[in-house]
């Protein structure tokens, strides 16, 4: 091992590391949960969810009149019902970042909570710090020319040229137990992938017991937690961007401008807080130059807008949580960008439908001035440490 990773990696703490994730565009993680229009109300530029079970506690609240409503109603929704009563049953209360909702009042895909509150998983961190460490490991893994072909194989799901190459696979990655097989399933090429990525951080002094575990293996990510404020959240149109064709849907998210906290810890991973925010930021700065140049070149000019003002200091670690952060849309396809062969792991693996390096569309938030908003981007800083103005 180089003295220079040696250094780099050395002095992981017993206690976990506090971090604040500041969100900078609206950031929705779903649940299995909707706001029916059964449930909320509208008053002025706020939709009001209703506590339903204190109404129905209500004695002056006529159920038998509310039951017969929603039946006779194809798009029953709750303000058109009379009495007035559900007002006084205010359990939530979100802005509606979109404008108007159109008539007949939509369904609201909500923004996971617990206990009320809005927050972001821990494991929907470590997916995206997950997707950060795979390409930084791949990547180094491929500077080696004898691993850079076993990498290109498997991105090319080149299972012929794979086997010829088994005995440079290291002792990490030993594919004894792939090579017997006549062919290689989908899931071998990317568990392949996944070792050759954790074999570098093995070779460069992780202390992880079982060979065999996965990037999650390497940290414990916290769900998110505030001191002394209450989370805002909006409601916010969505849009695909590049197709005509439109499913309407509305989502609520957390409101930009917030900041969350939550703590990592290491298991095992030996790091500083220095090279893991480098690793981070590096990878979603080639994300975010990626998504910028698809909004210029599709016109859509304000999504664009909001990725060219986000900080650029150095010292700043960005990130991108929820949509569009997974290995396939990130991690893989960039690398197979670097060593110049997208072409061919997108029609190895069918990346998008119509065999192209880019997906033809993006989702995105729609606000009440019909701002085309990117979702999801944050920034990662150590707790304490100042936020730039």
């Amino acid at each position: 091992m180089s003295n220079r990773h040696a250094l780099m990696w050395q002095g992981s703490p017993e206690v976990p590391y506090p971090y604040t994730l500041d969100i900078l565009t609206p950031t929705h993680i779903g649940s299995d949960e909707e706001i029916s229009p059964i449930e909320y109300f509208i008053e002025g530029q706020d939709l009001v969810l209703c506590d339903m079970e204190a109404l129905f506690r209500d004695p002056n609240f006529d159920a038998d009149a509310y039951m017969k409503f929603i039946t006779g109603s194809t798009t029953p929704y709750l303000g058109d019902f009379d009495d007035g009563i559900a007002k006084n049953h205010p359990k939530m209360r979100v802005k509606l970042d979109c404008g108007r909702l159109p008539s007949p009042y939509p369904v609201i895909k909500k923004h996971i909570c617990t206990r009320g509150i809005p927050y972001i998983p821990g494991s929907s961190i470590k997916g995206s710090i997950r997707s950060a460490l795979l390409y930084y490991g791949l990547t180094k893994q491929a500077e080696s020319d004898d691993l850079k072909m076993v990498v290109e194989a498997c991105l090319l799901k080149d299972f012929t040229t794979l086997k010829t190459l088994s005995g440079k696979l290291g002792r990490y990655t030993s594919p004894q137990n792939y090579v017997k097989k006549k062919k290689f399933k989908e899931k071998n090429y990317l568990e392949l992938l996944t070792r050759i990525g954790l074999d570098y951080y093995l070779k460069e002094g992780v202390k992880i017991q079982k060979r065999d575990l996965d990037f999650a293996s390497f940290l414990e990510v916290s769900d998110t937690h505030v001191e002394d404020e209450d989370l805002k959240t909006a409601v916010y149109a969505s849009k695909v961007a590049g197709t005509r064709r439109q499913m309407p849907a509305y989502y609520e998210a957390m409101v930009p401008g917030q900041g969350l906290l939550f703590t990592v810890k290491p298991l095992g991973f030996k790091f500083n807080q220095k090279t893991l925010m480098q690793v981070i930021n590096r990878f979603y700065r080639k994300c975010q130059i990626n998504d910028l140049k698809w909004y210029k070149e599709n016109g859509l000019s304000s999504a664009a807008e909001f990725l060219e003002r986000m900080p650029r200091s150095k010292e700043d670690c960005l990130i991108r949580i929820g949509q569009g952060s997974g290995a396939f849309s990130t991690s893989l396809l960039m690398l197979a960008r670097d060593l110049d062969i997208a072409k061919g792991y997108v029609k190895a693996w069918r990346v998008t439908g119509h065999l192209t390096e880019e997906p033809k569309t993006r989702k995105v938030l729609i606000d009440g001035r019909r701002n085309a908003i990117p979702m999801g981007w944050a920034l990662i800083r150590p707790y304490g440490e100042k936020k730039d103005e």
